[in-house]
């Protein structure tokens, strides 16, 4: 510093040229930093903590770094920032897209889509049904394995029926021999019916032989499997609809076995029994 009444350069308390009084010197803090040129431009460019804003004209402060002169501002963008987010809402649809397996519930009765569907390609060709039967050949502890129980039933292709159930038996249509049999009239539609059917057999590991479409239902021919009551044979079942149920007729042939009935009598009540509580 310099003395004020001779101009001498000077530090301490007195000045040694001419003994006047000096200015105490300034303390410096030594954990303080002095703001450069570039700090004020940066805090020039925080909010004001005094200033209001409109909600559409909140300040965007991107990456600016704050010191204790802007962090009020800051807490005041925040808070505006969050109450902006805590009232938005998320517009739903009012209706999701519903798969061919789910059910629309009436007063009564529960309405499946394609429960009516006598069709056996297109049933079979459903994600919803085809799920269901991939599930019931896993079940199976005997017969084929799910793998080619699935394997053949996507081989099978049904064949044309040369005339619809009504005006004759797809049994008589093919001639099937006698066998032990049951005629049952199930009030469940054709289509349950049906998929409730291919179900029994994958879970039993009874492979499909062949089917035969008329216009009025189905017969599904499928694989007894030999076992201590009897020897292979196979199973015969025609499906068809009617008006408000279903006309099911049963056939199991046993070739060599016209007597010992046992066996197949058991796979019938089984199966039948089945299709009255699962269809």
């Amino acid at each position: 510093m310099f003395c004020s009444e001779c101009g001498a350069s000077a530090k301490g308390r007195f000045c040694w040229k001419c003994g006047a009084a000096l200015p105490p010197e300034p303390v410096e803090e030594p954990n303080r930093r002095t703001r450069s040129a570039a700090d004020e431009t940066i805090l020039d460019d925080l909010p004001d903590a005094n200033e209001t804003w409109d909600e559409d004209e909140l300040p965007n402060i991107g990456d600016t770094i704050l010191d204790e002169d802007g962090l009020e501002s800051f807490r005041r963008y925040s808070e505006a920032r969050q109450s902006e987010f805590e009232t938005r809402t998320v517009e739903m649809p009012a209706e999701f897209p519903v798969a061919d397996t789910s059910v629309d519930v009436g007063e009564e009765t529960l309405v499946v889509p394609w429960a009516h569907d006598v069709d056996f390609q297109k049933l079979t060709g459903r994600g919803g049904v085809r799920r269901q039967l991939e599930a019931a050949a896993r079940q199976a502890r005997g017969g084929v394995s799910a793998d080619r129980w699935i394997d053949l039933l996507d081989n099978t292709v049904p064949r044309p029926a040369k005339a619809a159930i009504a005006t004759m038996s797809l049994l008589e249509q093919l001639r099937v021999q006698s066998g032990e049999s049951r005629l049952v009239a199930l009030p469940q539609p054709t289509g349950l019916v049906s998929v409730a059917l291919l179900k029994f057999l994958a879970r039993h590991g009874q492979p499909l032989i062949e089917v035969r479409q008329a216009a009025d239902g189905c017969l599904f021919v499928a694989t007894i499997p030999a076992d201590v009551w009897q020897c292979k044979g196979t199973l015969y079942v025609q499906l068809q609809r009617t008006e408000g149920e279903t006309l099911a007729e049963f056939r199991a042939v046993v070739p060599g076995h016209t007597t010992d009935t046992a066996g197949r009598s058991r796979l019938l009540d089984e199966l039948v029994g089945d299709l009255r509580r699962s269809a």
